[in-house]
């Protein structure tokens, strides 16, 4: 079984996720959890997460707010296979 959402922009490689995307995740997530409980599974979450449960790079508000501007980094792909390409 897999649950996802589907990117709806492709031309800003290494963009954030869309704000049309971002509100599909808990969806999403709710979906995830009506099958498990179909399979006989609880899914439970904590009020306040203790820890952490990934690497703090991966943070959303962290990529958003550190991300170069267009001018800085290729949004169109990796400039090095690009690159490569026109050779």
């Amino acid at each position: 079984m897999l649950i996802g959402v589907q990117p709806e922009c492709l031309d800003d490689y290494g963009g954030s996720l869309t704000p049309q995307v971002k509100a599909q995740l808990m969806p999403a997530v709710y979906l995830a959890q009506e099958v498990l409980a179909q399979w006989g599974i609880t899914a439970s979450s904590a009020a306040l997460p203790t820890e952490r449960l990934n690497h703090y790079s991966l943070c959303m508000e962290r990529y958003e707010d550190e991300r170069p501007d267009a001018q800085s980094a290729c949004r169109v792909g990796d400039i090095r296979v690009l690159q490569r390409e026109k050779s």
